[in-house]
């Protein structure tokens, strides 16, 4: 017999929403200590396990008599041992809650990456700023728009725009809330209005100031329909009026209770940043190719679907409080490619013509593991884990038992190894460990079980013809979408699901901007997506509600009504109190594993490579998919 010790998939979050969420959240999510499986070995396959993690102060038992498998996070670096893969016949795990003194590393290593918990900061090269040249940075995805009022959800900021703009708040260090181009605020009694005070010295790039009237000006802006608004209309639909009390104090006053609105102003996910006035007036619709914000970089030249490039605003003076360089940044130029293929990209990468880049899959960095001059970090971000979402109003997955069946039958581990080589966590529901309101029973709810799927397909009526796909008694093939984004996941998928349960998957190549198009009309059976939030009632608020379905930043795609679900998450909005908010939280979390409107695939997050003989310094990461650049600067010797 051989006893392993290992840590849970736990991570501690910290977080200050309405009702004192970091409290919760340590005591939610504090440190596992001990985990013991023993197992009897049985020669399969060789694989690499981590070696262990000593603790010693156990202070609850919770038995668990059925099989699981439990992902093994490694706080400190220890030799590496090969062993066997066995089969587990019984797995006796004992996990320990605590509070925060002892809690797990904000970066520690996985495998051959570093992570990095949201609310830290990590060292890309020793801390040696100089001022000149250029950063270059590869995204994933193209950049839609660059105008606030329109840009459709949050990748126009995290595929270059981000440093144009800055936020009115944003998250800081420990997860919590901190100002940016607000000094300062207050709540009021009733959670209904909120005032803010602006710092006093800040402008727009061209020269005009930003105040409480600049801010009311975007905002009326964005709460007009008729304006079009796009993501921003998630944070502009919730406010009744916005005013200008004085020259530097902004007061909003909602329209309905929201506990959670402070974190909707964060800028993130096409969150709240601000454009200035005089440039809205004066180029109206084309201000996206002629944005002007507050940013340390402003605007030079968008050859779009190419290249964004970003000067220096010399006149930058207002980081967040976090940042190690709140003035002007140190690079001349930032170039952000817009790099859709995978390929391509890592050619530029690899020829160093980009010098940091946001991924998806460890697969393609590889041939870095080893390189001494390239840093590899991965972003873990709270909230929802990536998933399919999966569309509960189109055929054939209006039908739950459909549905059930496919998250029964998806092989999570060969379906996400290509992203995350397998050191990647696999998710059991729509919440990550760490999140206020995930509850760990949940995670057991759709075992991985092919016999099972098509037991369940084949009593409701869906039997396999002749040539292995699936059909309803009238002859109707049971058939999927999962459009191709291009995404990691939409190729394994398709083999994992039609040759285990006879299920047609159709994944067509579509550009990213056109698939949120469909989505937002209710086209498409499956779209991946991750959910970023400190309380899982902000995720699954802005992604389940019905009101939400069509709404454009938002993400909400599962087109099911529902109005038991809609009335828990229209309470949670309105809870102050934060463990009554997680109770309810987890009713709502319940419904939607029961209505299996989600394929839970693996706990993950944005990978960021760098070549450190291009680009250094230090990267804090929020609760963005994207870090912030204040503190990159140039290595380029060339």
């Amino acid at each position: 017999m051989r006893a392993l010790k290992t840590l849970s998939r736990r991570r501690l979050i910290q977080g200050s929403l309405v009702g004192g969420v970091g409290a919760i959240a340590l005591a939610a999510c504090g440190e596992t200590e001990e985990v013991v499986r023993e197992v009897p070995v049985e020669v399969v396959k060789e694989v690499q396990v981590a070696g262990e993690t000593i603790v010693e102060k156990v202070e609850v038992e919770v038995p668990v008599d059925r099989i699981v498998t439990v992902k093994e996070e490694v706080v400190r670096e220890v030799p590496v041992e090969v062993i066997r893969e066995v089969e587990v016949e019984k797995v006796v795990e004992v996990e320990v809650m605590v509070g925060g003194a002892d809690a797990p590393d904000d970066v520690f290593s996985i495998g051959p990456i570093t992570a990095v918990r949201m609310g830290a900061a990590r060292d890309v090269t020793p801390w040696n700023p100089r001022r000149g040249g250029t950063i270059t940075h590869g995204s994933p995805s193209s950049i839609n728009n660059l105008d606030p009022l329109h840009m459709p959800d949050g990748w126009s900021l995290m595929a270059g725009g981000q440093p144009l703009y800055d936020g009115l708040i944003a998250y800081g260090p420990g997860a919590t809330l901190q100002p940016w181009l607000a000094d300062s605020w207050e709540i009021s009694d009733d959670l209904m209005t909120y005032t803010f005070h602006l710092r006093q010295d800040v402008k727009f790039h061209d020269g005009t100031p930003f105040n409480a009237a600049a801010a009311v000006f975007n905002f009326e802006l964005w709460m007009d329909p008729a304006n079009t608004p796009g993501a921003v209309a998630n944070v502009a639909s919730q406010i009744e009026r916005v005013e200008a009390s004085d020259e530097f104090t902004l007061v909003i006053t909602l329209n309905a209770l929201n506990v959670f609105f402070m974190n909707d102003l964060v800028a993130n996910q096409g969150g709240v940043v601000f454009a200035s006035p005089a440039a809205i007036e004066e180029f109206g619709e084309d201000l996206t190719r002629n944005p002007v914000g507050t940013g340390p970089f402003k605007f030079r030249e968008w050859k779009e679907n190419l290249s964004l490039t970003l000067d220096r605003f010399d006149d930058y003076n207002w980081g967040p409080p976090w940042a190690r360089n709140r003035g002007p940044a140190y690079p001349d130029t930032f170039i952000s490619f817009e790099m859709t293929d995978v390929a391509s990209k890592m050619a530029a990468f690899e020829a160093g013509e980009v010098g940091f880049m946001q991924h998806f899959s460890l697969t393609e960095l590889q041939p870095f593991f080893s390189d001494p001059g390239t840093a590899i970090h991965l972003h873990l971000i709270p909230g929802q884990p990536w998933y399919l979402q999966t569309n509960a109003s189109l055929f054939p997955t209006d039908d739950v038992i459909v549905r059930r069946a496919l998250i029964h039958a998806v092989d999570r581990g060969t379906v996400t190894r290509g992203v995350t080589l397998g050191f990647g966590a696999l998710a059991g529901s729509l919440l990550v460990p760490g999140t206020v309101g995930f509850n760990p029973e949940l995670e057991g709810m759709y075992e991985f079980d092919i016999a099972k799927a098509n037991k369940l397909l084949d009593d409701a009526g869906y039997l396999r013809a002749e040539d292995g796909f699936r059909y309803t008694q009238d002859g109707q093939l049971l058939e999927v979408d999962f459009p191709d984004t291009p995404n990691p996941f939409s190729q394994p998928y398709k083999l994992n699901i039609e040759n285990a349960i006879g299920i047609s998957v159709i994944t067509p190549n579509i550009e990213w901007g056109t698939a949120v198009e469909g989505y937002l009309v209710g086209k498409h059976t499956h779209k991946w997506q991750g959910g970023v939030g400190v309380e899982g009632g902000v995720v699954m608020n802005t992604v389940y509600h019905s009101d939400n379905f069509g709404v454009p930043g938002n993400r909400a795609f599962t087109w099911y009504y529902d109005d038991v679900l809609d009335g828990l998450l229209d309470q949670v909005k309105q809870e102050p109190d934060v463990e009554k908010r997680a109770e309810i939280t987890n009713k709502a979390h319940t419904i939607l594993m029961d209505q299996a409107l989600g394929i839970p695939l693996v706990e993950w997050g944005s990978l960021f490579p760098t070549n450190t003989s291009l680009v250094g310094g230090s990267v804090f990461h929020g609760i963005s998919q994207t870090p912030y650049t204040f503190d990159l600067y140039s290595t380029d010797e060339g």
